[in-house]
């Protein structure tokens, strides 16, 4: 489901929706989804499958009586009577800057199923009559250009064809430019390089790590050179070198993914259709570096992607696509970005495509519900035995497998990669073996440690640790 109105000619406009069977929570959201929309741009009315629904469902922005002020959801609509005929001119959402003269009923009456499953009855006229048409037309396949008199029909045929132009010079001009600098924007570069012109790879220049100070370049610069794309490496990409080597590529649109770089307005405007980033989190919400590690250490049940403009502001531009997941319980930084870097590859084929044909429609973001996911401090890996077993879990799990969550054990430190819930109710800190399960306590019950790295040694197992270690009784992590 798109988070914006279907422009034509995108192919949900034709389908005929299906009744809904069960009004749930999946139809609440769709309803709320709908009116959010609606409202934001400023419409009359919008059909759920004019945002990719298959629902035969409609909302209106018009109030039909004084008891009903707010917009109306319609479930299942059908009219029941029709009279008279009134011309006048109409337009739609999902056709931008087109308006017709269209032929539609003065009064009708429709029924349909409200949110709470109860049937009712409206009897609309003027304007609520045009769009409760229009949009039973929507759920019907059928397009306001359908109905458009012999006079205009030149006018709807150079619409039409001012598309396709359109579609085919994006097709023919598409060059893309990938930024990104981590595992995350691998799967992402592999689908795009799938169906599109990659002009190269910009990655964030590789620190040099370790003890011998060595550098290597990330998996995705690997992959890059191996397909034969050249690798770009700028200290700053937004200086007057770099911008100029980018003019000279002529890109048509750049696509950033995890780079770790803020881009200026200059160099954004070096693409022809500007840049999209690819965000893990649903936007206005974790807007920063850090959106997978805060989420998973607020406790979050979900979260996301979201594709969106880029502007000069962090995580600000208006959203192209968003898709939300859920935060398994046992969900690590890891595994979460593992199949957020998955959700993103798929979902920028469809925008891009979008992109191709001119049919790109966009949605504002809500700054007033935005959130902000800021980078790592150093004290936030170290773990506080006082907390909550449940927060230094999720803080365990933010930080697995890296940069990893550290506390002291016998003077040296130890990294927490994996741990679970307990059952034991012990003083913070204090290590106890039982049933060959390493306990720790926390500030109010307990958790089970897993994994663990030992300073210098790699992960092992707590069974591991236990025999290795000789757990002693009264023995505690600081």
């Amino acid at each position: 489901m798109s988070t914006a109105v279907l422009k034509y000619p995108a192919s949900n406009l034709r389908k005929k929706t299906a009744p809904v069977e069960k009004i749930g929570e999946e139809i609440f959201q769709l309803i709320d989804k709908l009116i959010e929309i609606m409202l934001q741009e400023d419409g009359v009315g919008l059909a759920a499958n004019q945002i990719g629904s298959e629902y035969r469902i409609f909302v209106m922005n018009a109030a039909p009586s004084e008891e009903q002020p707010e917009p109306v959801a319609f479930i299942n609509p059908v009219v029941l009577n029709k009279e008279g005929e009134v011309v006048d001119e109409e337009g739609c959402l999902s056709f931008p800057e087109l308006y017709l003269r269209i032929a539609r009923p003065e009064k009708v009456r429709v029924y349909a199923k409200s949110l709470y499953n109860e049937g009712f009855v409206l009897d609309l006229t003027g304007i609520l009559a045009r769009a409760a048409m229009h949009e039973l037309d929507h759920l019907d396949g059928v397009l306001f250009i359908d109905h458009a008199a012999d006079t205009e029909k030149e006018k709807v045929e150079k619409y039409v064809e001012d598309i396709a132009e359109k579609a085919q010079d994006s097709q023919r001009l598409m060059k893309i430019l990938l930024f990104g600098s981590t595992d995350f924007s691998l799967p992402i570069a592999q689908c795009v390089h799938e169906g599109f012109e990659i002009l190269g790879v910009v990655i964030s220049k590789p620190r040099p790590r370790g003890r011998g100070l060595r550098t290597s370049l990330p998996r995705v610069a690997q992959w890059a050179k191996n397909a034969g794309l050249n690798v770009y490496m700028p200290d700053d990409p937004n200086s007057d070198d770099f911008i100029k080597t980018l003019s000279q590529m002529e890109p048509d649109i750049f696509v950033l993914s995890a780079y770790g770089h803020i881009l200026s307005r200059r160099l954004l405007q070096v693409a022809r259709s500007g840049g999209i980033n690819i965000h893990p989190s649903l936007l206005p919400r974790y807007r920063g570096a850090a959106p997978i590690q805060r989420a998973i250490m607020d406790g979050e049940d979900k979260t996301g992607i979201t594709i969106f403009f880029m502007d000069e502001k962090i995580d600000h531009g208006d959203m192209l696509a968003q898709q939300e997941i859920p935060i398994e319980k046992d969900d690590t930084f890891g595994s979460l970005a593992d199949k957020l870097a998955n959700l993103g590859a798929g979902m920028i084929i469809a925008v891009l495509r979008a992109a191709e044909s001119g049919n790109c429609p966009t949605t504002k973001q809500q700054s007033a519900k935005a959130s902000y996911a800021p980078k790592l401090k150093k004290e936030e890996l170290v773990i506080d035995w006082q907390r909550e077993a449940v927060k230094i879990h999720n803080q365990i799990r933010a930080l697995s497998p890296r940069p990893g969550a550290r506390t002291c054990f016998r003077k040296k430190e130890l990294m927490i990669t994996r741990a679970e819930l307990g059952d034991r109710k012990l003083p913070p800190g204090l290590l106890a073996v039982e049933d060959k399960k390493l306990y720790v306590g926390a500030g109010n019950r307990s958790l089970v440690l897993r994994e663990v790295k030992p300073e210098g040694r790699k992960v092992i197992s707590a069974l591991d640790f236990i025999n290795g270690y000789r757990i002693e009784k009264g023995e505690v992590l600081r």
